[in-house]
C-alpha cells in the first residue's frame, strides 16, 4: 500500500515535472520567437537609421550645391551711355580794325602859266581857259552860278554872252551831279561843308581828273569827299565846245 501510494503520489509529481518541462520548452520557444522578432526590429531600426542618415546627407549635399550656385556672383551688365560731345566754343567776336588814318593831302593849285605872246591881232583877247572859272556861292544844286575872272582881266569869254550862258548852264549841271554823288555817302550827308573842286573832262563827258582843292578842316570828312570824288568816272553830259578847264566848282552843303 505504501509503495503503491508512493507511486501514486509520485506519478502526479512526474506529470507535474513533465508539465513543467513542456511549459519550459514552450516558454523557451516563445523566448526564441521573441528574440527573433527583436533582432528583426533592430535590423529594421538600423536600416531606417542608415536610410535616414543617407537621406539627410543627400539633402545637405543638394543644399550645398544649391548654395554654391546661389552664392556665385551674378554677372553684372554695365550699361554705358555715350554722351554727345559738347558743342564747340563760340567763335571769338570779330574785332573791327579801325580804318587806316588817311593823311590829309593839301593840294596847292597850280599857278597858271603865263600865256605866250600872242600875235598882234589877238593882243586884245585874253587866253581861253586861263582866267575862267565857275564859282557857286549858294547851296549845291541852286542856279546861283556865275563866271568870274581874275582881277584886271579884260574879259571873261571871247565868245560873248551866248558862250557864257552855255558854260554857266553846264557848270550848274555838273555841280548838281557831283553834289548828288556826295550826298549818297551817309558821313558826308550829315555834315555841313563848303569845298572847291577842280574838274577836267574830255569831249564825251569822261572825267580825266578831279581834285579837292579847298579842305573842310575835318580830315575824316575830307577823306570821305576824296573817296567819293575818286569814284566818279563820268559826268551827266559832255561839255560844250570850248569849255574852259579846269572847271572850278564850289560845292556847299548847309544841311
Amino acid at each position: 500500500m505504501t509503495e503503491l501510494e508512493d507511486k501514486d503520489k509520485h506519478q502526479p509529481d512526474d506529470e507535474a515535472v513533465e508539465h513543467k518541462v513542456d511549459a519550459h520548452q514552450t516558454d523557451s520557444a516563445d523566448d526564441g520567437d521573441e528574440e527573433d522578432s527583436g533582432m528583426n526590429r533592430k535590423v529594421i531600426a538600423i536600416a531606417g537609421v542608415i536610410f535616414l542618415v543617407i537621406a539627410v546627407g543627400m539633402i545637405f549635399a543638394i543644399q550645398s550645391l544649391l548654395g554654391e550656385d546661389s552664392s556665385a556672383p551674378k554677372k553684372m551688365v554695365q550699361q554705358i551711355t555715350v554722351l554727345a560731345p559738347p558743342p564747340p566754343p563760340p567763335p571769338p567776336p570779330e574785332v573791327e580794325e579801325p580804318p587806316p588814318e588817311v593823311e590829309e593831302e593839301v593840294e596847292i593849285p597850280d599857278e597858271p602859266e603865263e600865256a605866250p605872246d600872242a600875235p598882234d591881232e589877238m593882243a586884245d583877247e585874253p587866253p581861253m581857259g586861263e582866267d575862267l572859272g565857275i564859282d557857286a556861292d549858294g547851296v549845291a544844286g541852286a542856279d546861283g552860278f556865275g563866271l568870274v575872272g581874275k582881277k584886271g582881266g579884260r574879259g571873261l569869254l571871247s565868245g560873248g554872252a551866248g558862250d557864257k550862258q552855255r558854260f554857266d548852264f553846264y557848270a550848274s549841271s555838273v555841280q548838281q551831279d557831283l553834289f548828288e554823288h556826295l550826298s549818297e555817302n551817309k558821313e558826308i550827308r550829315r555834315n555841313k561843308y563848303s569845298v572847291i573842286v577842280h574838274l577836267w573832262v574830255n569831249s564825251s563827258g569822261k572825267v580825266n581828273k578831279i581834285k579837292l582843292v579847298k579842305s573842310t578842316g575835318i580830315s575824316e570828312l575830307d577823306s570821305a569827299l576824296r573817296g567819293v570824288l575818286a569814284q566818279i568816272n563820268e559826268v551827266n553830259s559832255a561839255p560844250p565846245q570850248g569849255m574852259p578847264q579846269p572847271i572850278r566848282l564850289r560845292i556847299t552843303s548847309r544841311i
